[in-house]
Formats: structure tokens, C-alpha cells, sequence
């Protein structure tokens, strides 16, 4: 059973396929929505055009395809335009009996399979700068660079495997320092994505101390703590909902009692739309600060990542698609309040 849903998302045009499998869900597609959107347009023009082809239209300077509601709405003009102006290439009759609706269909579910397969290798996310008082330090000035960085789509791959060095930061690759970014503990902090985050899912955020120039130490050790945490929203009876889904980013206040000194603060998205099929995925970024005006607060309880998680922990497995979901329990440790 195949569920094609077509809406408005950040005033684009958004795709959400969904394939159930067994109660399983394949998940969603938004970024190569337009894409979709406008082969399918294409197709509708064609099927409208073989029903009634150029040769019966010689008043029309062009043919088109309108959708109706909005001004995202899509035209299939151009290469039709051109087409319908030259009668005389198109009298064989071919085009007059339209297209077998049969025929049509299979070509809608073919457009469906390509977007999910190209949108499973290229559309995935990134977060590329920090937050700070609610402006972009820019792209790259303060985020570590990831694996991904060179691509001029911002799209990223997320990590797997919760054993790997690149669930520390996405850039065992690259290993090229950022700038710091200097604020003052009471600030607002956090991580921005060009590309709209998505799937279903979470975010958690840590930071940790270096020892000294935070450009030159790689977070190794257990010395992570978290200082945020976006759950999602259980209500009984109801699908959960995602605070994360479809934002670009999140962010936080520094605590007051935060000591003064550098860090690494690392921001996951955890995506949770195929835990039950292949387990989480996780978009990892992050960002180097120096903070001033800290207190003497103690941050824990310390972590190691990679190392915080096993992997079997029960949200990583969740159905996120259930209309009878279970208590959702966040992973990793619990946040430090400051």
C-alpha cells in the first residue's frame, strides 16, 4: 500500500511517501520534493497534451499545466510551449488516444521509487554553524568540519554505528579545526542546518571541557556531558509527535554555573523513522566556544563518545508511526541543570 501525501512545508512544496510494510513505514521524503512535483506536472501536461495535441490548437501560443490553491504552484510550460507551436511535426495521430490511465499509474509509482532511492543516498542534512543569540556565526566559522562539508548541498550522511570515532563528531575524514566562537555563560547556543531536518526524531546536545586549546583536542575520554534535550511528545492513543521533525536546528541556554574555559558543544539529531528496520541515524556536528563570565558549577554525569550508547537502548527501536506508542525514553545521560 503506497500513500503519496503532497503539502506545503516552509512554503515550498513537500513530498511525504510513506510505504507500510507490515506496519512499517519506509519514511518521508521533503527534500526532492519539488523534483517530484514538477516530473509528475510534467506527466499530467503530456497525458493532457496526447488528448488533445498541438494539431487541434493552432490559436494557442502555448500549453500548461496549472495545480490550484497556491502561489508555489507549479507550470509544466517551456518544452510544451515549443511543442504545440509546431503543428506540423506532430500529425501522426500518435498522441490523440492520451495515455492509459494503467499506464499513467505505473509511471507515478516509478517517479515515487526513483525520488526515495536518489532521496536515501543525497537527502540527508547538516549542521553547519553555531547559534549564538539567535544569529548564525556562518557556515564552517565555528562547526568543525564534517566528512561532508565540500558538498555544495549541504546534504549530510548520518552515522550508524554508535561504535564509531565518527559519533563524536562526523569528522574523522577531515580532522580540520574550526574557529572558536567566544560567549558568555547565559547566552543562547546552538546549531543551524540549511536544510530543513526532517525525519522523525530527537535532539540532545553535550558539551565538554578541554583541557586547553580546544582547537588541538579531540574529545576523547569520558568528559562529555549533556546540557539540552529535545523529546518527543507521548499522548495515549495518538501517533508521538516530534518538536525536532521539520526545523532547522535548535538551541539552548548556557548555564550561568558553567565553568569559564573552551569546549566542544555537539549537537545529534537522532532520526528514528526506519528504528524498527534498520535502528537510528544520527547527525552529528560540532562546534567550538570559549565562555566567559562562568560560575563554578560541577557538569555531569561524564560520558564517552563514542561509548554513551549500546546501541539496544529501547528508543532506538522505537515505532514512531504507533498510534499506541509506548513511554519514550530519552537516551544517553540525563541533562545537567547547572
Amino acid at each position: 500500500m503506497f500513500v503519496l501525501q503532497i503539502g506545503l512545508a516552509n512554503s515550498k512544496p513537500c513530498f511525504e511517501l510513506r510505504t507500510y510494510v507490515f506496519s512499517m513505514m519506509w519514511g518521508s521524503l521533503q527534500e526532492l520534493g519539488e523534483e517530484v512535483v514538477s516530473l509528475t506536472q510534467h506527466l499530467e501536461a503530456f497525458d493532457a497534451l496526447a488528448r488533445d495535441p498541438p494539431s487541434r490548437k493552432r490559436h494557442r501560443k502555448d500549453s500548461s499545466c496549472q495545480s490550484n490553491g497556491t502561489s508555489e504552484d507549479v507550470n509544466a510550460t517551456g518544452n510544451w510551449s515549443a511543442l504545440a507551436k509546431d503543428d506540423t511535426t506532430h500529425q501522426s495521430g500518435q498522441f490523440t488516444g492520451g495515455v492509459d490511465p494503467h499506464v499513467m499509474a505505473l509511471l507515478r509509482v516509478w517517479l515515487t521509487f526513483l525520488s526515495l532511492s536518489v532521496a536515501s543516498a543525497l537527502a540527508h542534512y547538516q549542521f553547519t554553524a553555531l547559534m549564538v543569540n539567535g544569529s548564525s556565526t556562518g557556515d564552517w566559522n565555528h562547526v568543525r568540519k564534517t566528512n561532508q562539508y565540500t558538498r555544495v548541498s549541504t546534504y549530510g550522511d548520518p552515522v550508524k554505528d554508535v561504535n564509531s570515532l565518527d559519533l563524536r563528531c562526523n569528522n574523522t575524514l577531515v580532522g580540520l579545526p574550526s574557529g572558536t566562537a567566544t560567549i558568555k555563560a547565559g547566552d543562547s547556543l546552538g546549531f543551524w542546518s540549511p536544510t530543513v531536518v526532517y525525519h522523525h526524531g530527537i535532539y540532545n546536545l553535550y558539551m565538554a571541557k578541554a583541557p586547553g586549546n580546544v582547537s588541538e583536542w579531540d574529545g576523547s575520554g569520558q568528559v562529555w556531558f549533556k546540557v539540552f534535550e529535545v523529546p518527543p511528545i507521548v499522548i495515549e492513543g495518538q501517533p508521538m509527535k516530534f518538536p525536532a521533525q521539520n526545523t532547522h536546528g535548535t538551541e539552548f541556554i548556557v548555564p550561568k554555573s558553567l565553568p569559564s574555559g573552551e569546549y566542544l558543544v555537539r549537537i545529534e539529531n537522532v532520526a528514528l523513522h526506519l528504528a524498527t528496520m534498520e535502528g537510528p541515524e544520527f547527525y552529528v556536528s560540532c562546534g567550538q566556544v570559549k565562555v566567559t563570565d562562568g560560575g563554578d558549577g560541577t557538569p555531569g554525569p561524564l560520558v564517552a563518545i563514542p561509548g554513551v550508547y549500546s546501541g539496544e537502548e529501547p528508543s532506538f527501536s522505537v515505532d514512531v508511526y504507533s498510534s499506541n506508542p509506548k513511554p519514550f525514553v530519552m537516551p544517553g545521560p540525563p541533562v545537567w541543570q547547572g
